[in-house]
């Protein structure tokens, strides 16, 4: 009799379980919405980026996802020059994305700010120079990732 109610329980848990919809499928689509809205504002960031980095606009590639913006930054003259120069540039990159989403509603979910700058001789390859990361602060500032 024990081994059959807890079979019936078993069943109506998975059934209970298996209706009811996930957390993960819940962000995920609020993700995809958060998105969906970023991608209006992607043009500005590549503008501002570019401006900042003293690139040409089509050196410049923005990527984005709810919780992170990721600036890449092409095949720009800082990357044969020093580590402190490129991390000072990328400071202002980040500053100047952070003054474009503030606020924005796309862009509340947005906890970093990555920037990476690439040297890439072709269309496919890519080699890492070195790469940025600015986490948002519980002040809402972005500041860089020292660890």
């Amino acid at each position: 009799m024990k081994k059959h109610l807890w079979a019936v329980a078993t069943l109506l848990a998975m059934a209970a379980f298996g209706n009811s919809t996930s957390s993960w499928s819940a962000d995920a689509a609020s993700d995809a919405a958060q998105v969906k809205l970023q991608a209006a504002a992607i043009l500005k960031l590549q503008a501002a980026a570019a401006g900042a980095a003293g690139s040409a606009v089509k050196d410049i590639e923005i990527k984005s996802t709810a919780h992170m913006v990721t600036v890449v930054v092409i095949n720009n003259k800082l990357n044969t020059g020093a580590a402190a120069d490129r991390e000072g540039n990328a400071a202002r990159i980040s500053a100047s994305i952070a003054r474009l989403i503030d606020g924005k509603k796309g862009f509340s979910q947005v906890a970093a700010i990555h920037v990476d700058y690439v040297m890439r001789p072709g269309s496919d390859d890519a080699k890492l120079i070195q790469g940025f990361d600015f986490f948002k602060s519980p002040a809402g500032a972005f500041a860089p990732n020292k660890s």
